[in-house]
């Protein structure tokens, strides 16, 4: 997904949480996968990776896995603040927005579907806002709110296209066609 968002959305981003290093080194991939081994490696000393872009969803979409093997066809699934999962029926969520959360609020249906929000609004880490934009190692936050939503089984990718809009302040042609986003400011909701 580093690609896809145009490096908005990029793992490795856990060590700008800290300060260090810089947002140039984040350019280059320093992730290397082992399928075979089921190992990860970060290549790039000083580059940790951190997971809480797309943890939530992750879990969301194996909750939902094993609710289906075990034949439950109806249930509303909460991850934290951000991330909802709605299957066999149709759930209304209401999604605040402004620097405070308490701004215009907009309600999603969702019918079979996940949704994530995210929004700069909330903790700081290491006087940053809690998100980070990768490619300049700076607070994101042009828009107040991004809601991202999806089928079932795309908790992760909307968690983490969600985060990612929040730093790119639009929506890019490179988002899936598939996903329905929500974006709010100063001028009000716009998908």
């Amino acid at each position: 997904l580093r690609l896809q968002t145009g490096g908005a959305f990029n793992i490795a981003v856990g060590s700008l949480m800290d300060g260090q290093p810089g947002a140039s080194e984040l350019a280059d991939p320093v992730i290397e996968l082992d399928p075979a081994a089921s190992t990860v490696r970060v290549t790039r000393a000083g580059v940790a990776l951190d997971l809480g872009g797309i943890a939530k969803g992750w879990a969301l979409d194996m909750a939902a896995e094993i609710l289906r093997e075990h034949r439950i066809g109806r249930a509303l699934m909460h991850g934290g603040t951000s991330s909802v999962l709605g299957m066999g029926g149709d759930w209304g969520v209401k999604v605040t927005s402004g620097a405070s959360g308490q701004g215009p609020a907009r309600t999603v249906r969702l019918r079979d579907q996940v949704l994530s929000v995210s929004a700069p609004r909330g903790r700081t880490v290491g006087g940053l806002g809690h998100i980070v934009d990768p490619r300049t190692g700076l607070s994101a936050g042009t828009i107040d709110t991004a809601a991202v939503i999806g089928g079932l089984g795309q908790a992760a990718m909307c968690e983490a296209w969600s985060t990612a809009l929040v730093v790119l302040g639009s929506r890019p042609a490179t988002c899936p066609i598939g996903l329905e986003t929500w974006l709010h400011d100063a001028a009000g909701w716009r998908s």
